[in-house]
C-alpha cells in the first residue's frame, strides 16, 4: 500500500498548504489593514489605550482606560507586544498587523496538528490547513483573543507528539497573551498525562522544561488575577446579581441568559459553546457515528480537550463570574476538537480508500487537482479583498473624527454610545461613555459607566437644552458629536435597560430634539450627517468652525448616512 506519511507526497502537501496560508492570511486581513473604516469591533475596547504607549498625555484621567489597561483584560505579554508595535504605527494599524503575523503561524500548526491527530498522515495535515481557513477569523483585530487558537495548538502539538518543552511553552505563551487557554490546556494536559505518570511512575521526558515553564505561567496569571483590583472598580458581579439585570437578557448588552435553558446553555454568545445548539447536536451525532463505524481512530489528546473543555464550561456556569465567561472555554476547544476528528478520519479514510484503489496514490490527479483548487480559491478571494479594499465606508466619519483629533488632548467627547466606539480609537480622545466599553461585570466600574451611558443617551435625545448641559455641568463634557442617522424612527434604540429608561424620548418627532438644530455659536463642525455642537464655554485650543455653511440652517432636514 502506498505511504501516506512522509515521503515524496508530503513536499507538494506543505506547497499547497504554504500557498492557503498566504492566499487567505492577505485575504481575510488586507482589506481592514488597507482602511481605517474597517475595524474589529472590540478594538474599540482593547486596543484604544495602547495610543498611551507612545503618548502619555493622551486619556489623561480617563478611567476607562485605567479599567482595560489592567492585567485581567489586557495581558502583560499583549501589553509587551503593543508597548513595542505603537512606537512604530497607529494602535489600530499596528494590531491590524498582528494577525499578518498569526496568520501562517495557525496553518502551520493547524497542519503539523492535523498530521499528528491522523497518525501522521499527510492527508490529516492537509485536512487541519483546510479547516485553519475557518479558524482564521478568530484572528480578527490582533487582539488578545487572537493569541487563543495559536497557543492552544501548538499544546495539542506538544501533548500528540509526546514533546514536555512545547507544551509547557504553550502554557506560558497563554499566560502571557490568553490566560483562559491555560486552563483548558491545564486540563487536557493532566487527563493525557497523568494517567500514563501513575501507571509508568516515572515523569514524562522533558519533565524539567515543563515545569519550570508551568511554574512561570503560574506567577504570570498570579500577577494579572491575584492582585486585588481598585476599589472604585470592584468587586465583581455574582451570578445572583447577573440573573436581575436586564444587561445579561436576551436585550441587554451582554447577554447570557436567553429564553429557554437549553439556547441559554449551548447557543448564548457568551455563555454557549461558541456556535449555535443546532450546530452542537450535528456536531455530536456524526463525531458518534464516526466512532461506531471506526473505533479509536481518534488520539486521546482531542478526547481529553473537548472533555475538558465542557468541564471548565460547567464550571463556569456553576461559579458564574468567579471563572471567565464560559463560553471562552469551548469558543476554541470545539473547532481544535473538530479539526483533530476530521483530520483523523480522513487520514483513516484515505488509507482505506487507497489500499482498495491505489490509482488514487498517482501525483499526477492531485497535483491537477491541488493546482485547480488553489487556482479558484486565489483568484477568488483576491476578487473579494480588492471589492472590499476599493470600497471606502463612512467617509464623512472619517471627516468628523479628523476635526474631534484637532480637540485639545484633554477635551472630554460625548456621542450616541454606538458613535462614540469608534472616537477614542480613531480620533484619540477621551468619550463619556460607549456601547463598547459597557461592560457590566465589575460593580465600581459599571456603576460609573452607566450613568454616563444613560446621560449620552438622554442628551442625545433631549427635548430642551438643560439635559444637554447637564453633561457638561455634571461631566465636564467639551462637545456632543450629533448622527442624524440617530434620529430616524427605526435607529432610535439601544440596549436594556436603557431604551426602557428613555421611554418616550424616543418616540418624538425628529425636529423636538434640540441637537438636530443646535445654535450657529454652538456650531463647532457639520459634514454631511454629522455635526458636533460644543458644550460649556469656548476653550483655547478649539479648531476653526468646520463646514459647507457655518449657518445652522444649511444642516438639511434628513442627511444621508454615508
Amino acid at each position: 500500500m502506498p505511504d501516506l506519511r512522509g515521503g515524496s507526497r508530503e513536499w507538494p502537501a506543505r506547497a499547497f498548504v504554504a500557498t492557503l496560508a498566504v492566499i487567505h492570511t492577505i485575504g481575510a486581513f488586507l482589506p481592514d489593514w488597507l482602511s481605517l473604516h474597517r475595524f474589529d469591533g472590540d478594538q474599540s475596547q482593547h486596543v484604544w489605550w495602547t495610543a498611551r504607549f507612545a503618548d502619555p498625555s493622551l486619556f489623561p484621567g480617563d478611567f476607562i482606560a485605567d479599567f482595560f489597561s489592567l492585567p485581567i483584560f489586557a495581558p502583560v505579554g499583549y501589553q509587551a507586544v503593543m508597548r513595542g508595535a505603537v512606537q512604530l504605527a497607529d494602535p489600530q494599524r499596528a494590531a491590524e498587523s498582528i494577525p499578518f503575523l498569526l496568520g501562517p503561524l495557525l496553518f502551520w500548526l493547524c497542519w503539523r496538528v492535523g498530521r499528528a491527530a491522523a497518525a501522521g498522515s499527510w492527508v490529516g495535515g492537509v485536512v487541519g490547513a483546510l479547516v485553519a481557513v475557518r479558524l482564521l477569523s478568530g484572528l480578527d483585530g490582533g487582539l488578545p483573543r487572537s493569541f487563543a487558537a495559536p497557543v492552544l495548538l501548538l499544546g495539542l502539538l506538544g501533548l500528540l507528539e509526546s514533546r514536555a518543552w512545547l507544551l509547557g511553552l504553550a502554557g506560558l505563551a497563554s499566560a502571557l497573551f490568553y490566560p483562559p487557554a491555560a486552563i483548558n490546556l491545564g486540563l487536557a494536559s493532566a487527563v493525557v498525562l497523568g494517567p500514563a505518570i501513575l501507571r509508568e511512575r516515572r515523569l514524562p521526558q522533558g519533565w524539567p522544561a515543563l515545569t519550570a515553564f508551568a511554574a512561570l505561567a503560574v506567577g504570570v496569571v498570579l500577577f494579572a488575577y491575584a492582585t486585588p483590583v481598585p476599589d472604585d472598580v470592584g468587586p465583581k458581579i455574582t451570578g445572583a446579581d447577573a440573573q436581575s439585570m436586564a444587561e445579561f437578557g436576551h436585550r441587554g448588552r451582554s447577554t447570557l441568559f436567553r429564553q429557554s435553558l437549553v439556547d441559554t446553555y449551548l447557543g448564548s454568545g457568551r455563555g454557549g459553546y461558541g456556535v449555535e445548539k443546532k450546530a452542537s447536536l450535528s456536531i455530536a451525532i456524526l463525531v458518534l457515528l464516526s466512532v461506531w463505524a471506526l473505533p479509536r481512530f481518534m488520539p486521546r489528546t482531542a478526547w481529553a480537550l473537548i472533555g475538558t473543555g465542557m468541564f471548565a464550561h460547567a464550571a463556569a456556569w456553576a461559579t458564574l463570574f468567579a471563572l471567565h465567561l464560559p463560553v471562552k472555554y469551548m469558543r476554541y476547544a470545539l473547532p481544535l476538537f473538530v479539526l483533530m476528528w476530521l483530520a483523523a478520519l480522513a487520514g483513516k479514510a484515505a488509507e482505506i480508500a487507497v489500499a482498495r484503489f491505489p490509482a488514487l496514490s498517482r501525483p499526477r490527479w492531485l497535483f491537477v487537482a491541488a493546482a485547480a483548487f488553489l487556482l479558484f480559491d486565489g483568484v477568488y478571494t483576491f476578487r473579494e479583498t480588492l471589492d472590499q479594499a476599493e470600497r471606502p465606508e463612512y467617509r464623512a466619519r472619517t471627516k468628523m473624527l479628523r476635526f474631534v483629533a484637532k480637540l485639545p488632548k484633554d477635551a472630554l467627547i460625548a456621542a450616541h454610545p454606538e458613535d462614540a466606539n469608534a472616537i477614542p480609537l480613531l480620533a484619540k480622545r477621551s468619550v463619556l461613555a460607549s456601547k463598547e466599553t459597557a461592560l457590566p461585570y465589575y460593580r465600581g466600574y459599571y456603576e460609573r459607566v452607566s450613568e454616563r451611558l444613560e446621560a449620552s443617551l438622554r442628551a442625545h435625545y433631549a427635548l430642551d437644552w438643560q439635559t444637554v448641559d447637564t453633561l457638561y455641568e455634571r461631566f465636564g463634557v467639551d462637545a456632543i458629536v450629533v448622527h442624524d442617522h440617530r434620529y430616524e424612527p427605526g435607529a432610535r434604540k439601544f440596549t436594556e435597560p436603557f431604551a426602557s429608561a428613555l421611554g418616550e424620548a424616543l418616540h418624538a418627532e425628529r425636529d423636538a430634539y434640540v441637537l438636530v438644530r443646535p445654535p450657529s455659536e454652538r456650531l463647532l463642525y457639520h459634514h454631511g450627517p454629522f455635526w458636533v455642537v460644543r458644550l460649556g464655554p469656548p476653550r483655547p485650543g478649539y479648531p476653526a468652525r468646520e463646514g459647507p455653511n457655518p449657518l445652522i440652517e444649511s444642516i438639511p432636514a434628513a442627511a444621508g448616512t454615508r
